[in-house]
């Protein structure tokens, strides 16, 4: 935790709460001014960032940092529970072919386009393993809002969760050739190791984590301790992963699909639901205190190439995934990429893993990233919305 002094800490406190209430004044004026309330939330960060007026101290980003560290690691958790046994089971190849096939084609058409266009080779293979991701918590708030049920929303979920399982396992690996790459020196063996031990390690802290939860929760049923369970589990979670030097976003997403396999799980997951609309807020905000208009400027071109590969690999990933299947309705393989569009937490949660174990990337990855969020979380849920109303299965979930 940061030293400082208590009259810091009173002022940190005093912006803490103008914050908050800028973020609800963000979220009101979202659905009034039918903007996405992650844009606003960016714009807010950047206005009062030290490239805005300069209201956040240096104090100010580094309490707000530990906040925004944890927030993408819950929103993994609550996908990881999506994933349910009996959901896998019904469109386990689906669900398999299409997260792969999106995974591979993005990957390969991000990373192949931004390489033509002369991007340097360690940036352009990590902004690649970042477009590997689908926005989890967005797509749910569409589906919610929405109330749509039926096999293509099912479906949706499904893939979701399983595509951010697969992308956070290929990141680490990535990441572990992007630090070869950067540190041009150093035996490119031990990064791997390195990089396959993140995954095993992450895995097995997940589900031993996962474990310990589903016991307790035979034990105790009243919301408020669940709550509290749910939480200092998570943080165990996170703080093993951490301490071990594996990836904190794969531990609590196997967290999470693991205690998904308890009968009292509802119940946990409900309790984070609760709460995750206040860090996300923090999240954002930070993200947009960080940026530098100057840099979204400078990589412009990089940015809008990006985001068109992306878009590109999805729909291509879409498409390929679902021809791999048998007896898949063609509108399955028209709209199951665009529905996967959007992007948010998860993804910034990689960028600033990224930039925070090799800052030499941070000037080009972090504009590039929080600008397309921008672009994707502007239009991304529009689409995604039009796939649901075409399936026909909006306004059919029971009260």
């Amino acid at each position: 935790m940061p030293a400082h002094s208590s009259g810091e800490y009173a002022d940190f406190l005093v912006t803490l709460a103008m914050l908050l209430f800028l973020g609800l004044l963000s979220d009101f004026y979202s659905q009034r001014l039918h903007v996405p309330r992650v844009t606003l939330l960016l714009l807010l960060g950047v206005l009062v960032g030290p490239s805005g007026v300069a209201a956040l101290t240096t104090s100010d980003l580094e309490w707000l940092r530990m906040i925004a560290q944890f927030t993408p690691p819950l929103v993994v958790f609550l996908a990881g529970g999506r994933l349910t046994r009996s959901l896998f089971r019904q469109y386990q190849q689906l669900l398999v072919w299409v997260s792969g096939a999106i995974v591979a084609s993005v990957l390969s058409v991000v990373w192949t386009g931004l390489s033509l266009l002369e991007v340097p080779i360690a940036i352009a293979l990590t902004l690649a393993a970042i477009a590997t991701s689908t926005a989890p918590a967005a797509i749910t708030d569409i589906i919610r809002e929405n109330r749509a049920d039926g096999p293509f929303t099912r479906i949706i979920i499904g893939v979701v969760a399983t595509n951010i399982t697969l992308a956070l396992a290929l990141f680490s690996l990535l990441m572990a050739v992007v630090n070869t790459l950067v540190n041009l020196n150093d035996d490119m063996l031990p990064h791997l190791l390195a990089g396959i031990w993140e995954i095993a390690g992450s895995v097995l802290i997940g589900m031993l984590c996962g474990w310990l939860l589903t016991q307790l929760l035979k034990l105790f049923r009243q919301r408020d301790i669940v709550m509290i369970l749910t939480l200092a589990v998570f943080f165990l979670c996170a703080g093993v992963a951490v301490t071990l030097h594996t990836s904190t976003l794969l531990a609590t997403l196997v967290f999470g699909i693991v205690t998904n396999r308890s009968p009292d799980s509802p119940v946990a997951f409900q309790a984070i639901e609760s709460i995750i609309l206040l860090p996300l807020v923090i999240l954002f905000i930070f993200a947009g205190a960080t940026l530098h208009p100057a840099g979204l400027l400078t990589t412009g071109w990089i940015g809008m190439a990006f985001i068109l590969l992306r878009i590109c690999g999805m729909l291509l990933g879409g498409w390929i995934g679902t021809g791999l299947c048998e007896e898949v309705h063609l509108f399955h393989r028209r709209w199951l990429g665009p529905a996967l569009l959007p992007q948010a937490s998860v993804t910034l949660g990689m960028a600033m893993a990224a930039t925070e174990a090799m800052p030499v990337l941070a000037p080009v990855v972090l504009p590039v990233v929080i600008g397309s969020i921008i672009i994707f979380e502007t239009f991304g849920p529009i689409i995604t919305r039009i796939a649901l109303v075409r399936s026909g299965e909006v306004n059919r979930q029971q009260e």
